[in-house]
């Protein structure tokens, strides 16, 4: 089978998945595969213990225990409309979204790439973030516009990004209001720890 062939039939397991009712219960392999992640990742996320505002962590699980248990090993389930809640609450409309969950230090100092482009006067321009898969036709224009050397790819954070000029002025205002957004929140959970 190909790759385009996989991911089809994954989809339509998915979508008979998603078909049952929320009370199912499913090992960690079968809820793993309906999320889209991995038995590992999934495991990770199990070990994730969510802050006071209840971020972070996985999907709530069932952890099936007795007074004789010893050890980690136990039977663990999830029930579907647990991993469906979780999805939702991972839903993001735009990768800047994405990256205002992340965390502070993620959107000040890890790189990400940006198509760019060369200006008369030797600065760059960002054309779009590589990453941001908003709008297909855009992104395959300018991956054709790169392979064809008319755009460079660059790596920086979006802190850096923010402060560069971009030709779509919307776009940049996007990234100043979330990147603004987000220093405001730290600085308000600052202030309350005082």
């Amino acid at each position: 089978m190909s790759s385009i062939e996989e991911l089809i039939a994954h989809a339509r397991l998915r979508n008979e998945i998603a078909s049952w009712h929320d009370d199912v219960t499913m090992e960690p392999v079968l809820a793993a595969f309906f999320l889209g992640i991995s038995v590992k990742k999934l495991e990770e996320l199990r070990r994730v213990e969510p802050d006071e505002n209840g971020n972070g962590g996985g999907p709530r699980f069932i952890k099936m225990t007795n007074r004789k248990s010893k050890g980690l090993n136990q039977a663990v389930l999830y029930k579907l409309g647990d991993l469906r809640r979780y999805q939702d609450d991972h839903k993001v409309a735009s990768v800047f979204e994405g990256g205002n969950r992340a965390s502070m230090f993620e959107m000040l100092s890890v790189e990400e790439p940006f198509f760019t482009s060369k200006q008369p006067d030797g600065s760059i321009q960002i054309e779009r973030s590589a990453l941001d898969f908003d709008d297909p036709k855009a992104r395959e224009q300018l991956f054709f516009q790169f392979m064809k050397s008319e755009l460079d790819v660059h790596f920086m954070p979006w802190s850096v990004a923010a402060r560069l000029r971009w030709s779509n002025n919307d776009k940049r205002n996007e990234v100043r209001r979330y990147l603004t957004e987000l220093l405001n929140q730290e600085l308000d959970e600052l202030r309350s720890t005082e």
